[in-house]
């Protein structure tokens, strides 16, 4: 994205100024609606309007953009924490032995470890924890824009290829992770008939996923 363009106008006189302020800003024109005494006033709050308006607009564009794909997530949570110079997330995947084989991946990232749903692939279940963790950023005011606009980016990029829906145990079995404590070491939890009602959250139906602190 370009960098924002500024324009300013006294609509006062010299001696009692009254500066209005416009950026244009990822093809979209924001105006202050009041005037102020000095230009760098009007400046700052046609940025605060715009930051505001843009967050609004594409908060909701980037919850969508993963929620239809997680074949980029990775990728993005990677490029992500390389912009802000933060540790790069680490990855541990567990394979589950069953009928139909599964992963479930775990990714650590900035001080808390997020868990992705049962995936039939290890490169999926990857993704899928990826895609947990990027859930959690996405409204963060100071980094969200930017969060949003490698999802962007990476979507655009990996839109060229064909889309893969990934391959998630629960497309198989009834299956549910579940937070890792002292009493119990599994990842995941099968259900037996009792459960069978019990349905997997996907980001389809609701975009929060599971954080294990």
């Amino acid at each position: 994205m370009k960098e924002p363009e500024f324009h300013s106008r006294n609509e006062g006189e010299s001696h009692a100024p009254k500066y209005r302020s416009s950026v244009l800003v990822d093809g979209f024109v924001f105006t202050t609606e009041q005037t102020f005494f000095r230009r760098k006033d009007a400046d700052q709050e046609v940025s605060r309007i715009a930051l505001e308006q843009l967050t609004n607009k594409i908060i909701p564009e980037g919850y969508s953009l993963v929620a239809k794909s997680v074949t980029f997530c990775k990728a993005t949570l990677n490029e992500y924490a390389a912009k802000l110079h933060m540790t790069r997330p680490t990855y541990n995947t567990v394979e589950y032995k069953s009928v139909i084989p599964y992963f479930v991946c775990t990714v650590d990232f900035n001080g808390t470890s997020y868990v992705g749903e049962a995936a039939g692939r290890k490169r999926d279940a990857e993704n899928l924890a990826a895609r947990s963790a990027i859930l959690s950023f996405i409204g963060n005011s100071e980094s969200g824009m930017i969060l949003i606009r490698t999802i962007r980016a990476k979507a655009e990029l990996f839109g060229s290829a064909i889309p893969r829906s990934p391959e998630r145990l629960s497309d198989h079995l009834n299956v549910l992770p579940v937070k890792d404590t002292a009493q119990s070491h599994e990842h995941v939890h099968l259900l037996d008939d009792r459960d069978k009602d019990i349905i997997v959250p996907s980001a389809t139906d609701n975009m929060n996923q599971i954080a294990v602190v």
